[in-house]
């Protein structure tokens, strides 16, 4: 496991630097989360989220402002959503296991829905815009984070 704090506030980065993060002008809960460039974040972007720790050495990650919202999805693992803002009311998916990835600090971020596995993944790596999928595990850099604390709060 990751070494995450209960509380603490992190961003989560693909291996080529692209920040996940979600547009505060969309309705949330409702957003979705996409990569982008830290230059692009600014004010129109959100990328911090909150650490909160569940049984079974899971995470849900919560809005800065708003700990009844959680990173998360609706509906079946098999529909290919995209990892979005969601009301953590029990009718969402807002559990997630963080496991170590392929490289000394890179992290898979998945869990587990109806027998099958999904995690965070990234389809075209060094492009800014892209949704974060829900998808199979498959060893892929899309699927490497790296979870880290803003230096800029």
């Amino acid at each position: 496991m990751v070494n995450i704090r209960d509380g603490g506030v992190y961003r989560f980065e693909t291996l080529d630097g692209l920040i996940a993060s979600y547009d505060r002008g969309q309705f949330v809960p409702g957003a979705e989360l996409a990569v982008r460039n830290y230059e692009q974040l600014g004010g129109e972007y959100e990328s911090r989220f909150v650490a909160k720790s569940v049984p079974g050495d899971k995470w849900k990650f919560t809005l800065l402002h708003d700990p009844s919202v959680c990173l998360g999805f609706l509906g079946s693992p098999f529909d290919d959503p995209v990892l979005s803002t969601v009301r953590d009311d029990g009718a969402a998916h807002t559990e997630w296991s963080v496991d170590h990835g392929s490289g000394e600090h890179e992290s898979l971020i998945h869990a587990e829905v109806d027998s099958d596995d999904v995690a965070w993944t990234v389809p075209d790596r060094g492009v800014s815009g892209l949704p974060i999928l829900l998808t199979g595990q498959n060893g892929s850099p899309g699927q490497q984070w790296k979870v880290g604390i803003p230096i800029d709060d």
